[in-house]
């Protein structure tokens, strides 16, 4: 019987996308004040075209804007530090409260440590989550797959391996080391969602697939 209901939260409690797009805005702001238009725009157009970890340096390009690695790293600070405009999906802020009466809520997330606590309190997670993890939090080599989070969360609520379960978006590191030590895994797979199309071995596969979080209450209560 499961006891524990532990989450990803990056594009499984709410669309990623909306963290980058705040983040471009603040950064957007930053470089207006320095007299630089047209961010937004542009780093937008590069993201949707698949574009990742170094989009700020191709819109500077794009632009012609000369820049040192300093003035990156500030942009980088910007991003990672500011205070995110995002929000729970839908399907997540009704799960949840259909899960709170009957289960122990957990979170087990990657990422710098300032940008996902800034999220955690952006959602106010802390208000229906019973431990909140944030792997950065014990180093960068105890982002996921290590076992160091999952291990913790299992003696924070001191139940077995076996009445917890992990529902993530990210077959590359969410579900191995979780399967490895007994937890049920559950992989949602939204239409479009980053991971949807790629292929991966048996051992990173979830036990179960949903395609949103409406069906995960029924779900967990056979599981």
């Amino acid at each position: 019987m499961i006891k524990v209901v532990v989450f990803d939260m990056d594009d499984t409690l709410f669309l990623e996308q909306e963290y980058v797009l705040s983040g471009f805005y603040k950064i957007d702001q930053f470089l207006e004040s320095k007299g630089i238009i047209g961010f937004y725009n542009k780093a937008i157009d590069l993201f949707n075209s698949g574009v990742r970890g170094n989009i700020f340096n191709e819109v500077l390009d794009y632009f012609s804007i000369p820049y040192s690695i300093e003035d990156i790293n500030v942009l980088v600070e910007i991003y990672r530090n500011h205070t995110p405009n995002i929000r729970l999906l839908e399907e997540a802020e009704w799960a949840i409260s259909q899960l709170i009466p009957q289960y122990k809520l957990g979170l087990i997330t990657d990422g710098y440590l300032n940008a996902q606590k800034n999220k955690a309190e952006a959602l106010r997670l802390a208000e229906y989550f019973h431990n909140l993890i944030f792997t950065d939090q014990f180093g960068r080599e105890y982002w996921k797959p290590s076992e160091k989070p999952y291990i913790e969360m299992k003696k924070f609520f001191d139940v077995e391996h076996q009445e917890l379960v992990y529902i993530g978006d990210n077959p590359s590191k969410d579900f191995i080391t979780a399967k490895r030590l007994g937890w049920k895994t559950i992989h949602i797979v939204r239409e479009n969602s980053e991971y949807c199309n790629l292929e991966f071995p048996n051992t990173h596969q979830a036990d179960y697939k949903i395609s949103s979080l409406y069906e995960l209450p029924k779900l967990i209560e056979k599981l």
